[in-house]
């Protein structure tokens, strides 16, 4: 597992089927370690999420079977942020 950096990232927050992401302007979501989806008060807001940024794999690879028929997954890692703290930009506070 390769550290990437500790940031603050900016996005809307959105839920896919791995987990609760941050989408921020460039369109590449970044997963919230151990969150399966935001709270009804936070999803769609814009926030800051700030913790420990990681290129990690928690969506498995898609398999292709016997019969030619392909699992759902995703190639490669995920960027995920690790131990995240979050705020909506309305907020002065940041959450766990």
């Amino acid at each position: 597992m390769k550290v990437r950096k500790q940031d603050v990232i900016k996005g809307i927050a959105r839920n896919a089927k791995a987990g609760a992401v941050v989408v921020p302007t460039n369109g590449s979501p970044i997963y919230i370690e151990h969150l399966e989806s935001w709270p009804d008060d936070v999803l769609g807001c814009e926030i800051e999420a700030k913790g420990t940024l990681r290129a990690k794999k928690i969506i498995p690879d898609p398999v292709v079977d016997e019969e030619g028929a392909i699992s759902q997954g995703a190639a490669g890692e995920q960027d995920v942020l690790e131990n995240a703290q979050w705020k909506n930009y309305k907020s002065r506070q940041f959450s766990k």
